[in-house]
Order: C-alpha cells, then sequence, then structure tokens
C-alpha cells in the first residue's frame, strides 16, 4: 500500500449514510465507487440499493491522513465516529470482519474499539448474532455426538 494515504468519507446527500474508505489516490477512488454504482456492481448492496433509488447525489470530503502502516487504524477510527458500520448511519458493514479492522483494535483505545462493536440494535446485526449462534450450537452438537461416539466405542470393547 503506498503511503501517504487518505482517509476519506463519501456521503449521500438524500440518506445521510456514509461510505469511509482510504486511498492514496482519493479522486480515482471516487470515480471508481461512481463508475461501480452506475454499472449496479459496487460491493455495497446498501450503498447500490440508495444509488438505484435516489440517484447520484453524493459528496466526497477528506477527513484524515495516513502516514504510515502504524497510522492504519485512522480509517476505522473515522468508520467509529461516522458509525458508518451500522446500516442506519452508512455502508461500510461487510468491513468490521477485514485484516485491517483487527489490526485497529491494537491501535484504537480500548473505549473506541468497544464502541466500534456496538451496533447489534441494528437488523443485520441481529441476523449475524443469531447465525452465530446457531453456529455455535451446531458446533456444541457436533462435539457432543464426537463424545457419546468416543462413550459407546469404548463400551464396545
Amino acid at each position: 500500500m503506498p503511503y501517504p494515504r487518505f482517509v476519506y468519507v463519501i456521503k449521500h446527500n438524500i440518506t445521510n449514510r456514509v461510505y469511509v474508505g482510504s486511498s492514496h489516490n482519493v479522486k480515482h477512488r471516487y470515480l471508481r465507487h461512481m463508475y461501480l454504482l452506475r454499472k449496479g456492481k459496487h460491493k455495497s448492496k446498501l450503498m447500490q440499493k440508495d444509488f438505484d433509488e435516489y440517484g447520484e447525489n453524493y459528496s466526497l470530503s477528506i477527513v484524515d491522513r495516513i502516514s504510515g502502516y502504524g497510522d492504519s487504524y485512522k480509517e476505522y477510527q473515522q468508520m467509529v465516529v461516522h458509525k458508518s458500520f451500522c446500516p442506519k448511519y452508512g455502508y461500510n458493514q461487510g468491513d468490521l470482519k477485514s485484516h485491517n479492522a483487527l489490526t485497529a483494535k491494537r491501535h484504537l483505545k480500548p473505549k473506541v474499539y468497544e464502541d466500534l462493536n456496538n451496533y447489534s440494535d441494528t437488523k443485520g446485526d441481529l441476523i449475524r448474532k443469531k447465525e452465530l449462534e446457531k453456529l455455535e450450537t451446531i458446533k456444541k452438537f457436533k462435539k457432543e455426538a464426537k463424545r457419546k461416539a468416543k462413550r459407546k466405542a469404548r463400551n464396545n470393547f
């Protein structure tokens, strides 16, 4: 990743939702977002939906500068500030799982990173939480089935 990079915010002027990203060439990156939206292929389904519903009504602003790898948390700090992980306020729902978001945990103050995970009031987060609970239940069931199989195998000898 070339440095310096700039943290930018793309705001939809009607819905007021924001997308936070970083790039060394912000103008090119903004134009790429608009190109993907016009083609109907943007990675953020919510951003694509707003574009399709309300049209191309976005504004761009640069909010911070990333000088080197040690400053990479600044992008995620801005996501927290703008609440862009929450579908009500932004378009960055998928970005919590990325490597840099995990790296940000080491750089952000504990309270800031705690806020980063406090969006369970949204429908999407509740669905993800339920999915995780189902996975945990399945894992527990599989472990219990293995234990039973081992006990049965021991009893047969």
